[in-house]
């Protein structure tokens, strides 16, 4: 795992089990794009090669679904619960059932406040996340210019993270935020938030957004209308990275990795062994930038896969996932 902020330590005694085959219950928020089938198939392969049984609720980006989804797992007798939650206040209740079940818990993707129902949260921070792409474009644009953003999913507590960090950063630099609109990050969504945002405004000058499929979006409108390619924010998608390479655009992409459920998977088992975990992984990673941006590009992987920004000691980026597993998830190529 990449390197993690001070984090106490759980003793995880109480939920230790003599369990032949695990089974480990996954409330995934949704499936929206390849970030998320990357994230769920990645946490299969390591389920399997761990000798667990993993059973999956999708939510499809319903608050509410995922409260009924979570019932459902611990009705199912799940031994050990992982979510990625789409909005933790919702989910208080419920985590209080599993914590009654003892089953413990693990937040992987969105940190959540402590709570004695959560066991262990494994994340990239979204507020991280919209603070790294707003001070991108403060640097590359000098805190000068008029910037708009592309937001996620409405009622996401981590589109509201990022978002809200982002537009401090730029407001504060000097940039001034003159539209927004929602892309549910996804490409169609952003297609349809760029086409707006451009026809509302003929100076723009810089565009954050919160997901890779809604940047490569936003690059095609530009194309399409003729407008010369601004400073743009996105991710670690390696179709993006390549349009990235290969228009000269100036950016800068966070990385938020999908690495941090298959993760989860290896926490909630360490758990039922009774080993040791942290309260908290809170991951730091370093940005995709312009000067290390031909690191992460890989022409001969699907564009659909996800690029999983480890750095070794000597500077390379490995990956989390080998080639034959990105085919195996992604066989379009």
């Amino acid at each position: 795992m990449a390197s993690a902020a001070a984090a106490d330590t759980v003793d995880t005694t109480p939920w230790k089990k003599d369990l032949t085959r695990p089974k480990i219950g996954y409330a995934i928020n949704g499936l929206v794009n390849s970030f998320q089938v990357q994230r769920l198939e990645s946490a299969k392969l390591v389920a399997a090669e761990l000798g667990a049984d993993f059973v999956v609720a999708n939510a499809d980006n319903d608050a509410n679904k995922q409260v009924s989804d979570v019932q459902d797992l611990l009705a199912q007798g799940v031994d050990a619960l992982m979510i990625s939650p789409i909005n933790p206040d919702a989910l208080k209740g419920v985590l209080g059932q599993a914590s009654a079940a003892k089953v413990p818990v693990v937040v992987e993707g969105q940190n959540v406040a402590p709570s004695p129902d959560v066991t262990s949260q494994i994340f990239y921070s979204n507020v991280a996340f919209g603070k790294v792409g707003g001070q991108g474009l403060c640097d590359i644009l000098g805190g000068h210019g008029n910037v708009v953003m592309l937001r996620g999913i409405a009622g996401y507590q981590a589109e509201k993270d990022r978002y809200d960090a982002a537009k401090q950063v730029m407001e504060g630099c000097g940039l001034k935020v003159i539209g927004e609109a929602y892309g549910d990050w996804s490409f169609a969504g952003g297609l349809k938030a760029t086409q707006t945002l451009l026809q509302k405004y003929p100076n723009i000058d810089g565009v954050w957004s919160s997901g890779s499929e809604m940047t490569r979006a936003a690059i095609q409108v530009f194309q399409q209308a003729n407008r010369p390619l601004v400073p743009m924010t996105g991710e670690s998608e390696n179709g993006y990275l390549q349009i990235w390479q290969s228009s000269g655009l100036k950016g800068v992409a966070p990385i938020f990795p999908t690495w941090q459920t298959p993760e989860a998977v290896k926490v909630a088992l360490k758990i039922l062994r009774g080993e040791p975990v942290l309260a908290q992984y809170d991951l730091q990673l370093p940005p995709i930038t312009n000067e290390n941006l031909g690191q992460f590009v890989k022409a001969d992987l699907s564009k659909d896969w996800w690029s999983d920004g480890f750095v070794g000691a000597d500077g390379t980026v490995t990956s989390y996932l080998t080639p034959e597993q990105v085919k195996q998830i992604f066989p379009g190529g």
